[in-house]
């Protein structure tokens, strides 16, 4: 059975809960409301209309790369890692099993 003293300690935890629970229900919502609110204003004043251009960019690679890398560690080193086929930077010496990706981070067995 529950003691006396112990009751006592139990309901106040009940009550700090209670009460934290209203202070939540009655700041919290208007809070948040607030920071949806900010959102909702900064987003209307820095708003841009999305361009609807249906143009396609066409880029030809006319087969010399600027790029060239000579091993795989300069080519990671700029971040390139891995290349593909027919991308600039791409040279057969750099792809070991001749799969089409150079510098692979591990080997495809």
């Amino acid at each position: 059975m529950v003691s006396h003293e112990d009751w006592h300690i139990h309901f106040g935890r009940y009550q700090r809960n209670q009460k934290r629970r209203r202070v939540l229900r009655q700041v919290g919502l208007p809070v948040l409301a607030t920071f949806v609110g900010f959102g909702l204003v900064w987003g209307w004043a820095h708003w841009e209309p999305i361009s609807l251009s249906f143009k396609r960019e066409v880029g030809v690679w006319s087969g010399s790369s600027l790029a060239s890398y000579r091993n795989c560690a300069a080519a990671r080193a700029a971040g390139a890692a891995p290349l593909y086929r027919g991308q600039p930077g791409y040279a057969a010496h750099l792809d070991r099993d001749n799969d089409g990706i150079a510098c692979e981070p591990y080997p495809r067995w």
